[in-house]
């Protein structure tokens, strides 16, 4: 063989800018040590990449202490002339370093005109085997250059020839289709006249039958109020000569009979007084609350309350007050000391109370709270929604999900506060005790107590409301409390499992082939008692159940423990045989997980949430599970008010 054949590499011209610093950054350690600044320079200062300061600093710069760096340091200041800088310094290695340009680009020195950018103007510091007209064979090149645009040229003229013959073409044919359709169009304009006349004179006739049918029907209403009014008319002729009757035989008429039941749900002797109740909060004072009833504490003397003989002790029942556009009307019977305070500061003019002497009662609440057993007559219960930090004035610390009792809603020194106790999750005792902001108040302050609860790391999704305070009963449900496993498809799968330790047993009526048959198994439970049966034998029973089972369980007195286990994917992953044995997938749990956390926050009563990355497999989830339920059923049961 004459020699080794050099593969050839891309042609140079057509490629980028990035390919070309990228194909001599790949080579940078070669040219850094193969290349000599000073023989190269004269060539890139002929191309006008480099300037007479650049040089200079290459040459002579202290910084630059080695050939290496001068020369790295040269290809950096072509960087910064982007394509052209790589193309000179590239020409400049085919011109002095035939060798190392092989290397680099993989194609074989030339000194064909061709192979040149173009960039050089004068060729005086060229070798002598690269001399040549340089700027003869630019021009030519170019002459072919202007030649190809011209070929290039006619051929898309002609293209765009023959483009506009065509869409002459479909031109024509489109306006003998625009002639097509405009006579079609006369046509339809024609038949729709005809159509719209057919159809106004149908519109007369179905009138005229509407009409008829209208009065008809009035004419049978008319009818049946006839009857009915006759049949009315009768049974008062009826119940008058009753009455007559009775009257006659000095007895009583049946209907009085029946409105003395009535009579005897009224306790005690209730007086309604009218007077002018100008600004009353200054007229008189009140004590009580929800739980005690709301007293007349003070009268001012010589006010118009004390002139229409209202006195210390009186319960007040209702207070109703109507003047110009503004009216009110309150039953207090029930009432806070913070709602009857507000309901009294609205009278401003004449008003009518409601009083019912209750002395022995007021005598006994005064006694209570000189010996501070009692702050107020106010005592109930709520659940709190928000975490509400420490503050001034002894402000309480409170979390989301804590019981609160409240016992003072108005204490003193204070208008937009409550006193209350926290209270312990498994007894009805008070923790601490302090005041936390009033509803009115925390209502006011709720988006910031959102948004800080959204700065948390995992708040609970239950803390996420706008309503801060959630009023709440206690039940005290018996040993053993039902348990609720969700979601429904891994309740599904761990019922079983749960229902075989001692002490649980799965409540199955009947074969069940649907997870949507929870009213047919709800119902059949309630009806033959098994809930009671295994309270009294000492046995969780095990709820193959769904959410919506929730409240109707709550009305039967019976309180589930529902625990909800989050899911992810990497959860799901870990029970996929499980779920494919009763051929359900991973997607059909996450999916039913998050359509059933949705409406846990719908709850009137707390849940347990195990996260999903607090177990490892089916056996440490059961031991979690078994943990939960020992925890929850010592708790007590708060419940909020079933408003369906």
């Amino acid at each position: 063989m004459a020699g080794e054949s050099v593969p050839e590499g891309p042609d140079l011209k057509e490629m980028g800018e990035e390919e070309l610093w990228e194909l001599i950054n790949d080579n940078r350690h070669r040219l850094s040590l193969g290349v000599r600044p000073c023989i190269v320079i004269p060539y890139l200062r002929q191309a006008r990449v480099l300037t007479e300061m650049d040089e200079d600093e290459i040459l002579s710069s202290h910084n630059l202490t080695n050939r290496s760096m001068r020369t790295s340091h040269m290809m950096d200041l072509l960087r910064t002339q982007g394509r052209n800088g790589a193309v000179a310094l590239l020409e400049s290695l085919m011109i002095h370093y035939p060798t190392l340009y092989t290397q680099v680009t993989g194609r074989k020195p030339s000194s064909e005109p061709s192979r040149f950018s173009g960039l050089l103007f004068k060729c005086l510091l060229l070798p002598n085997e690269f001399k040549f007209p340089y700027v003869l064979f630019a021009e030519i090149q170019q002459i072919m250059e202007h030649e190809e645009k011209s070929r290039c040229l006619q051929l898309e003229y002609e293209r765009v020839h023959r483009h506009l013959s065509s869409l002459q073409r479909e031109v024509t044919q489109l306006k003998d289709e625009k002639c097509d359709l405009y006579v079609r169009y006369t046509a339809a304009i024609e038949e729709k006249s005809a159509v719209s006349m057919r159809l106004h004179d149908l519109n007369l006739q179905v009138g005229s039958q509407r009409q008829l049918k209208q009065l008809t029907l009035d004419c049978n209403m008319y009818q049946q109020k006839s009857t009915v009014i006759q049949n009315q008319m009768r049974e008062l002729q009826t119940e008058r000569d009753q009455v007559r009757l009775f009257q006659d035989t000095n007895a009583v008429p049946p209907f009085l009979v029946r409105s003395r039941a009535k009579a005897l749900r009224i306790i005690g002797r209730i007086v309604t007084i009218a007077f002018q109740g100008e600004t009353l909060l200054n007229q008189i004072a009140v004590v009580g609350g929800n739980k005690t009833g709301v007293f007349v504490h003070e009268v001012t003397e010589g006010s118009a309350a004390h002139t229409v003989g209202i006195t210390q002790g009186a319960q007040i029942v209702e207070v109703r007050y109507k003047q110009d556009e503004k009216a009110l009307k309150m039953v207090l019977e029930d009432s806070t000391l913070e709602e009857a305070l507000w309901a009294l500061g609205q009278v401003t003019g004449p008003c009518h109370l409601s009083l019912r002497p209750r002395p022995d009662d007021y005598e006994a609440l005064l006694q209570q709270l000189q010996e501070s057993e009692m702050s107020s007559g106010d005592s109930f219960y709520v659940r709190v929604n928000v975490t509400i930090p420490a503050g001034p004035k002894g402000t309480l610390t409170v979390s989301c999900n804590d019981i609160l009792h409240v016992t003072n809603t108005r204490p003193a020194d204070t208008q937009d506060s409550w006193y209350v106790s926290k209270v312990h999750p498994c007894q009805l005792l008070a923790l601490h005790s302090g005041l936390v902001p009033n509803y009115y108040r925390i209502s006011c302050l709720k988006t910031l107590y959102i948004l800080s609860q959204l700065d948390e790391t995992s708040p609970p999704r239950s803390c996420l409301t706008l309503m801060p305070y959630t009023p709440v009963t206690p039940h005290f449900p018996p040993i053993c409390r039902p348990v609720l496993l969700l979601p429904s498809i891994l309740g599904r799968i761990l019922d079983k499992k749960v229902a075989a330790w001692q002490g649980f047993e799965l409540c199955e009526p009947g074969k069940r082939n649907s997870l949507h048959t929870f009213d047919i198994f709800f119902n059949a439970s309630i009806k033959d008692g098994r809930f009671l049966t295994q309270h009294q034998r000492g046995i969780h029973c095990v709820l193959p159940l769904g959410l919506d089972c929730v409240r109707r369980l709550h009305r039967a007195e019976i309180f589930p423990i529902i625990i909800f286990v989050g899911q992810s994917a990497r959860s799901a992953r870990k029970l996929r045989s499980k779920l494919h044995r009763l051929n359900w997938s991973e997607e059909h749990l996450l999916e039913c997980s998050r359509s059933e956390e949705t409406l846990l926050d719908k709850l009137p009563c707390l849940y347990h949430r195990v996260a999903p990355d607090s177990w490892c497999d089916q056996t440490s989830l059961l031991t979690r599970l078994r943990t939960v339920i020992w925890e929850e059923q010592r708790k007590i049961v708060w419940v909020e008010p079933d408003l369906w």
